[in-house]
């Protein structure tokens, strides 16, 4: 009978010890879990605030693009060449006009 329960108690200490190993086990995975959400979660709040950054660069170098073809076209308005092409154009213009009134006669 003693036999009995010194093997019971064997049994039982064994258990003991592997349930134990268990909820260290357990605990070792929550906290990797924990730790993998938190930075996880700090790293989309890095690529967030890193879009956002993005968006605002991307939004200043519109601008720019869009001050630099408003003073290159000034400029080239400002040209010989432009006057000139313009010039011709507008004359091209009233014979086109003259032409059509001459055919609807």
């Amino acid at each position: 009978m003693n036999s009995n329960w010194f093997s019971s108690l064997f049994q039982l200490s064994a258990q003991t010890k592997e349930i134990s190993s268990l909820e260290d086990t357990v605990a070792a995975l929550k906290e990797d879990y924990e730790r993998s959400l938190s930075a996880k979660a700090a790293s989309q709040k890095d690529l967030q605030e890193n879009l956002i950054t993005a968006k605002h660069e991307l939004l200043r170098v519109q601008e720019q693009l869009a001050l630099a073809e408003k003073e290159l076209d000034k400029k080239f308005q400002q040209t010989a060449a432009y006057r000139n092409m313009k010039e011709i154009l507008t004359k091209k213009n009233e014979q086109i006009k003259e032409i059509r009134k001459r055919l609807q006669k």
